[in-house]
């Protein structure tokens, strides 16, 4: 039993070796094909320059996978806003897919089409004339001073720095801010959290800034919940306060008598038109009063002032000697007589005049 034993024992350990030694071996030769493909890499690297060395930890990665990521194609758009766009969204590919610098410039001037393109192929060319080394940060540079010039991008601070909510919303304000947040010259040195939410309360409705002020929130994200909060508190107020003063002039209207019966109701009290008439009839009575002639008490006629009958004077111009009808100031002289001119006829030597009266 014993002799049974023991060779069972002898076959299981025989039998661990032999499998441990076919890991060892399946090890070795993995680790040769990784030695294989290194000096491969290396000696690669030394036919072709062109070639980036991989980093450690670094993976090689394909143009095809990066199409496979759907990165968008700029076609040298004058817009500003659309070149910065396009440009952050390539960046924002290059976050997640690891490649070296020459690649990732590579790889974004192949996504340039029709006047980008072309712009690209004759400023590659004064880049390498010029012996520069065309990295990321020199494609950006030359990309920003074709698309988004400094003057555009000074313009874009400013805008900024004067930002305000205004009647927008607080989602349409907050859109607007980040998108003109990033043109910050401060903001891209230091991108602090408290700058940006001291900015952004900064220009806030009064009604919003009074009441989020004293809660000196410093995250950006909360800072922009809270707004939205008191934003809708706010209009809900307006809305209560409005439909509380529409029920008032309802209420007030209804309590009033109709446009009739207040015109029924209320009678004239006062009599000062007929008061103002009554001294207007007077005073346009009493004036014929005033001229009206009376009956004289010596002479029995009616005339204005002392009576001169029979004392030969006359009534017109009150001077003795004549009668009224006889007054000279009435009767023409006369020199003040119109001349009149005859006709003058010659018989025999002598003038005729015919009076043509």
């Amino acid at each position: 039993m014993a002799s049974r034993g023991h060779p069972r024992g002898s076959n299981s350990s025989s039998s661990n070796l032999a499998k441990h030694m076919k890991e060892m071996a399946k090890a070795m030769k993995e680790q040769a094909q990784a030695t294989t493909l290194m000096a491969q890499q290396l000696s690669t690297r030394d036919k072709d320059p062109n070639i980036p060395r991989l980093e450690v930890g670094q993976t090689r990665t394909t143009f095809a996978d990066f199409k496979k990521i759907g990165p968008p194609e700029f076609r040298g758009a004058l817009d500003p806003d659309m070149a910065e766009e396009w440009l952050t969204e390539m960046e924002k590919v290059f976050t997640i897919f690891s490649c070296t610098e020459e690649q990732q410039v590579s790889y974004a001037t192949f996504m340039l089409k029709a006047d980008a393109e072309f712009w690209w192929d004759g400023a590659r060319r004064l880049l390498e004339d010029a012996g520069t080394d065309i990295s990321w940060a020199t494609f950006k540079e030359a990309f920003y001073k074709k698309y988004f010039p400094l003057s555009v991008r000074e313009s874009k601070e400013m805008e900024f720095l004067q930002l305000r909510q205004g009647r927008m919303s607080i989602a349409e304000y907050t859109e607007k801010f980040e998108r003109l947040c990033k043109f910050s010259a401060m903001y891209k040195a230091n991108p602090d959290e408290k700058w940006k939410c001291m900015n952004y309360q900064g220009g806030l409705r009064a009604e919003v800034l009074t009441a989020i002020a004293p809660l000196e929130i410093r995250e950006f994200s909360s800072l922009v919940s809270k707004c939205q909060v008191i934003e809708e508190c706010t209009k809900k107020l307006a809305s209560e306060r409005s439909e509380a003063f529409k029920k008032r002039q309802l209420n007030q209207e209804s309590s009033q008598p109709p446009p009739q019966k207040k015109a029924f109701l209320e009678k004239p009290t006062g009599r000062q038109p007929q008061q103002g008439t009554d001294r207007q009839e007077t005073s346009t009575d009493a004036s014929p009063k005033t001229t009206e002639l009376k009956e004289c008490a010596s002479c029995g006629k009616q005339h204005r002032g002392r009576c001169l009958a029979g004392q030969n004077i006359c009534f017109r111009c009150s001077q003795p000697g004549h009668i009224a009808r006889e007054c000279p100031a009435v009767l023409p002289s006369p020199a003040n007589l119109p001349q009149r001119q005859g006709r003058v006829f010659a018989l025999s030597g002598e003038e005729v005049r015919e009076s043509e009266d």
